[in-house]
C-alpha cells in the first residue's frame, strides 16, 4: 500500500490487465510494457519522480510505475499483510520499486525459518563479519539475540542484533527444504555456497543437474535426503564405521560429480563423529 485516506487507498500491484491485448497473458499478472504498447499504437504520458527521474507511464487511462499498477480500492476491501510471502511480490522483485523495503520484506520472511544453532553473519555494526547461532529473537521487535562463535569456545559472548543486520550462513552438504520461488517445494543438499545462493543438488534428479537458489528461500533440515543406488547404501553400511574400506576409486565410480563426493564424505564424516559419541559419551 502507497497511501490511504479514511474511505481509500492506492496499491502497486502486478496488472492482470493492460492497455494492449495480448490473448495469451489474458488474465495473467504481468510487468506493463511501454515497447508492447507502443506498437499497439497507445499513447504515453511520462511520469516522474520528484527528483525528475522518469519512473512509469499514464496508458489508458491507468498508472505504471516500474510497471507495477498505481491501483485505488475502498479500504474495506483490503487487509493488511504484515509480512508478505515472496512469492506474491515476485514482480515487486524485478523492478525498481522501494527495493529497501521489498528485500527487508523477503529478509524477515527468511527469518521466520531462523532455528537455534543456524549459523548467521552480522553485516553492521562494530562486529561487522562475526558469525555465530541465534539463541533470541524476538519478532515483536525484530531483534535476535545471537551466540557468537569464539576462536577459544570457552566463554559464552551473547549480543543483540536487529534481524536486519543479520546474514543466514549455509555450508556444503547441508540439507535445506525451499520455501519460496519457483522451486517452492524442492528439497536437496546444497554443493556450493555463494555470498547470497547456493547451488543446490535437487533429490530425484541426475548428479549433474542444480539449482541456484537465493539464500532468503531456503530452510535447513535434518539432512539431506539423498537416493543413491541400493549397492551404494549397503556399501556405505558396511564402510561407516571404517572409512578406509571406501576408497577413493570406489567413490570415483560411483559418484562422477566431484562435488557429490565432497558432500558425501562431509556427510559420512558427520556420521561417524556422532556414532562415536554414541560409542563412547
Amino acid at each position: 500500500m502507497e497511501q490511504s485516506d479514511a474511505t481509500n487507498a492506492t496499491l502497486v500491484v502486478a496488472p492482470h490487465k493492460r492497455p494492449y491485448n495480448l490473448p495469451q497473458e489474458s488474465g495473467e499478472k504481468s510487468l506493463f510494457s511501454s515497447e508492447l504498447a507502443t506498437l499497439a499504437g497507445l499513447t504515453l504520458e511520462p511520469i516522474s519522480s520528484p527528483a525528475g527521474v522518469d519512473i512509469g507511464f499514464t496508458c489508458g487511462g491507468c498508472e505504471f510505475i516500474y510497471g507495477l499498477l498505481h491501483l485505488t480500492v475502498p479500504i474495506r476491501s483490503i487487509t493488511l499483510v504484515e509480512l508478505p510471502h515472496p512469492d506474491d511480490i515476485a514482480f515487486h522483485m524485478i523492478t525498481d520499486f522501494e527495493q529497501p523495503f521489498i528485500e527487508e520484506m523477503v529478509h524477515l520472511f527468511s527469518a521466520q525459518f531462523w532455528r537455534e544453532l543456524n549459523s548467521v553473519e552480522i553485516r553492521g555494526g562494530d562486529l561487522h563479519g562475526c558469525r555465530g547461532n541465534p539463541v533470541d529473537i524476538k519478532w515483536h521487535k525484530r531483534t535476535a539475540s545471537i551466540l557468537l562463535h569464539t576462536v577459544e569456545n570457552t566463554v559464552e559472548n551473547v549480543t543483540h542484533c536487529s534481524i536486519r543486520e543479520l546474514h543466514r550462513v549455509f555450508s556444503t552438504g547441508q540439507g535445506v527444504r525451499v520455501v519460496a520461488g519457483p522451486y517452492h517445494g524442492y528439497t536437496g543438499h546444497i554443493i556450493a555456497a555463494y555470498d547470497s545462493t547456493v547451488s543446490l543438488q535437487h533429490n530425484g534428479q541426475s548428479l549433474n543437474v542444480s539449482l541456484c537458489i537465493l539464500y532468503n528461500f531456503l530452510s535447513l533440515i535434518s539432512k539431506p535426503s539423498l537416493k543413491f543406488p541400493t549397492y551404494c547404501w549397503n556399501h556405505m553400511y558396511q564402510t561407516m564405521f571404517n572409512p578406509s574400506m571406501l576408497s577413493m576409486k570406489e567413490l570415483t565410480c560411483l559418484f562422477p560429480n566431484q562435488r557429490v563426493r565432497s558432500c558425501l564424505a562431509i556427510w559420512l564424516s558427520s556420521v561417524m563423529e556422532h556414532t562415536r559419541v554414541l560409542k563412547h559419551p
